[in-house]
C-alpha cells in the first residue's frame, strides 16, 4: 500500500474495492466494507498548518514512524501537538523538527495505550 493511498483515503477494502468519492474505507463488519463520508474541512488555521507540516515531515523522512503505527495515530498525534503549539507566525525547519520529534514519541504513548 502506498502512502499517498492512505492519506487520499483510497484504501480499498476486504472485496478489492475503493470506497467512492468523497468516502472513506472504515473496516469491515460482517463480511461487508463499510464507506463513510469524509468530513469537510474548515478553513485553514495556524494549528492546521502545523499538523500539515508535521505530517509532511513524517511522510517525507520517517515512513517507518507511518508504517510502525499507522496514519490514524500519527494523525491524533499530529493533530494533539499542533493544538499546543498555537498561534504561530512563520514555520521554521527547526520547529518542524521539534514538533515532529513530540510526535513520534507521542505515537510511542497511543501504541502503548
Amino acid at each position: 500500500m502506498f502512502i499517498n493511498e492512505l492519506f487520499e483515503n483510497k484504501i480499498k477494502g476486504a472485496d478489492g474495492k475503493a470506497c467512492w468519492k468523497n468516502y472513506r474505507y472504515a473496516g469491515t463488519e460482517n463480511g461487508k466494507d463499510r464507506c463513510v463520508p469524509v468530513k469537510k474541512l474548515k478553513e485553514n488555521t495556524d494549528n492546521e498548518a502545523v499538523q500539515s507540516a508535521i505530517l509532511n515531515r513524517i511522510m517525507r523522512q520517517h515512513l517507518d514512524v507511518l508504517r510502525q503505527y499507522g496514519p490514524d495515530t500519527c494523525m491524533r498525534a499530529a493533530e494533539e501537538v499542533a493544538s499546543y503549539v498555537g498561534d504561530v507566525e512563520e514555520i521554521g525547519s527547526s520547529d518542524v523538527s521539534a514538533w515532529t520529534k513530540q510526535t513520534i514519541e507521542l505515537c510511542q504513548e497511543l501504541s502503548r495505550s
